[in-house]
């Protein structure tokens, strides 16, 4: 996201002028295709957040006496990490739409039960 932000931004404010340049050389270039980048960020971002979350109820669904210290460490990383790459992706997209903030939401509620059970064990 790093290398492709400025550019994508770049292409978002000269959108006027450049649509006056290219129709004057007859080159065609759709800038809504510019703008779906920033789209498909966020579709990424919640196809991340719904995965992960999908493994955080599987693993809450297993029985409590059952030894899922393993893969519970594995979770509470990978929800960790969906977190940190909605976050670029939320940058990326300059915002989130509802069903994305509530993914978010979500797994940061997720991470933060996950987080508190083994504070307290």
């Amino acid at each position: 996201f790093d290398a492709y932000q400025p550019a994508v931004e770049w292409y978002l404010r000269s959108a006027d002028d450049l649509r006056r340049q290219y129709a004057a050389y007859q080159i065609p270039f759709d800038f809504t295709l510019v703008k779906e980048l920033t789209t498909g960020a966020v579709g990424l971002a919640k196809y991340a957040m719904g995965m992960v979350l999908t493994a955080y109820e599987r693993l809450q669904a297993l029985q409590p006496n059952a030894d899922n210290a393993a893969p519970k460490t594995q979770v509470e990383g990978l929800l960790e990490q969906a977190l940190k790459f909605a976050f670029r992706c939320h940058q990326f997209a300059g915002g989130f739409d509802p069903e994305a903030n509530a993914l978010f939401g979500q797994v940061h509620d997720a991470l933060a039960a996950s987080l508190a059970s083994v504070d307290s064990v």
